[in-house]
């Protein structure tokens, strides 16, 4: 008999980096995820829950970006991380039943597939499988958050502007390799000010191994991109 953890090895992969939880159950729990879910969509800016809300869903981005940031009460704003369609968030306030510790917040018109806390109980009891990939989930954003943490703490800032780059970056139609952030984001994602991060891009694209867009960075040397990150 195979095991579940061998099961789950044999499964396609998600299809984003590491938030799709699609990608980790099976065709019956698959099935049952969206036969559960509704769709919801938001503007550009619009808020989809508050730090300090008590609401009860969890979120599967179809469309569109999401970002989760917090608000400090000088009202500087840290930023968390960007989900993008597959990507599912939201779930910890399902599981400790505690108000939500961060804001989540649409880039651009978005949507997403909802899952509120009834469904998500009658999954995870009706699903081994479902709670499995609940743990998946977490662990991927858990070791995002050291990668993040130690980043801050380790990295340079040209290094830490090419991390994120290179993790934001993805595939277009056209055969290039984009990350859609502004410069007052990636400045808010690497953890410095915009007129610093502004001078490493000039660098970057001085060196060809990028050119900067509205709101967009494309990678022209990904290779070389990769040589200007430190290890962490």
């Amino acid at each position: 008999m195979v095991g579940t953890g061998q099961r789950l090895r044999k499964r396609t992969q998600p299809r984003s980096d590491r938030f799709d939880l699609i990608g980790f159950l099976p065709p019956d729990a698959r099935h049952s995820f969206e036969q559960s879910v509704f769709q919801r969509h938001y503007a550009s800016g619009q808020g989809i829950y508050d730090k300090g809300d008590d609401d009860a869903e969890m979120f599967r981005v179809v469309s569109g970006e999401v970002r989760l940031t917090h608000l400090l009460d000088d009202g500087r704003e840290l930023f968390h991380t960007l989900y993008r369609p597959g990507d599912c968030f939201g779930m910890l306030s399902l599981l400790d039943r505690k108000p939500r510790a961060q804001r989540a917040e649409a880039v651009g018109a978005t949507e997403v597939q909802v899952l509120n806390q009834r469904g998500f109980d009658t999954l995870r009891r009706d699903h081994r499988a479902f709670d499995e990939a609940l743990m998946l989930l977490l662990a991927g954003d858990i070791r995002g958050l050291i990668e993040r943490v130690n980043s801050a703490k380790l990295e340079g800032l040209e290094s830490r502007v090419a991390r994120c780059i290179l993790r934001y970056a993805r595939d277009t139609e056209e055969g290039e390799r984009v990350a859609n952030l502004s410069q007052a984001a990636l400045a808010a994602i690497a953890g410095a000010s915009r007129q610093s991060v502004n001078k490493v891009l000039r660098d970057f694209q001085s060196d060809d191994l990028i050119a900067i867009r509205y709101a967009a960075i494309v990678i022209r040397d990904g290779r070389g991109l990769e040589r200007r990150t430190n290890p962490v």
